[in-house]
């Protein structure tokens, strides 16, 4: 009996630590699985052109500030392209000239911050809704690919990639430059509408002067471009009278560009934010609103300068 219960005591031992060690392999084999799905997903999530990053790409566009919007698209674009010569500009009905909004800081010091249609001609001339323009002819001075950007049968903006590597020269890349424009198209408009159904609420009542809150909001958009070196602005401030505000702002407002903010600042002073002007350049603004007869103090640009 003795014998008996130690055989049958000593064969429970053996399969208990079989089981034990099957265990542990199990075990092993499900955390290596959770690992591996984890790392799979996120390979997925981030890879630059699958259905998880068009995903991210679709939630950071949903914004309803129209600057928001042009920053978080280059951010897109340079991230799904693989592609550091974006430039994204804006058009007006009419206007000859698209101005530059936004561009990617590897090309910001060689790109010109007004781009002349009659010099593009062969471009913009065909350009067509939903579809984009490739260099095919290899044109020199023209962008590799170009989207245009339409609203109402209007041209408000377009998407330019500057240069491309050899193998982006693709129907594949074509179609994913199409894609991610389309996304673009969508939050850029619904932003456009939004801003229109709310002017009451952005803009000081009888002039496109914004009301302190929203103005704040654009300009820490323009620092963080800024800040990113896709962008430049300078703050120009005007010491004038809460009664004069309307008055002033709306003489201002023949004398800057489209692309040009006028606003009121927090500190209840009066401001244009000049979009893509350097210090370099400032002069030329500058001259223009002293041909209009209207005197400014400050300069600011990162620190006060005075004028007169």
């Amino acid at each position: 009996i003795k014998d008996k219960l130690y055989n049958e005591n000593k064969n429970l031992s053996e399969e208990k630590a079989i089981l034990e060690e099957k265990f542990v392999l199990l075990n092993e084999f499900y955390a290596s699985a959770l690992s591996n799905k984890d790392r799979y997903k996120n390979q997925i999530m981030s890879y630059r052109d699958s259905f998880g990053r068009l995903f991210d790409i679709t939630k950071n566009l949903d914004s309803t500030l129209v600057d928001q919007v042009f920053r978080e698209a280059l951010e897109a674009l340079e991230g799904i392209l693989d592609n550091k010569s974006i430039c994204i500009y804006n058009c007006n009905a009419g206007v000859g000239f698209a101005r530059l909004i936004i561009c990617s800081k590897e090309i910001i010091s060689i790109t010109d911050k007004s781009l002349n249609f009659a010099k593009y001609d062969q471009m913009v001339s065909h350009f067509e809704e939903e579809n984009v323009w490739v260099n095919r002819d290899r044109l020199i001075g023209y962008p590799e690919y170009a989207m245009p950007i339409y609203h109402n049968e209007e041209l408000i903006a377009f998407i330019t990639v500057q240069k491309t590597k050899y193998d982006q020269m693709s129907i594949y890349y074509e179609n994913l430059i199409k894609i991610v424009c389309g996304l673009i198209k969508i939050s850029l408009v619904r932003a456009i509408e939004f801003t229109k159904q709310i002017e009451d609420d952005i803009y000081i009542q009888g002039s496109r002067i914004m009301k302190p809150e929203y103005f704040s909001r654009v300009i820490s958009v323009k620092e963080s471009m800024q800040e990113s070196g896709n962008s430049e602005y300078i703050l120009i401030r005007f010491d004038v009278s809460k009664d004069n505000i309307v008055s002033v702002g709306n003489q201002l407002s023949q004398s800057i560009r489209t692309t040009d903010v006028i606003g009121v600042g927090t500190d209840g002073h009066l401001y244009i934010c000049l979009n893509q002007t350097s210090k370099k350049d400032i002069q030329i603004v500058l001259s223009r609103i002293q041909k209009a007869g209207i005197r400014f103090n400050t300069l600011n640009s990162g620190e006060a300068n005075e004028h007169s």
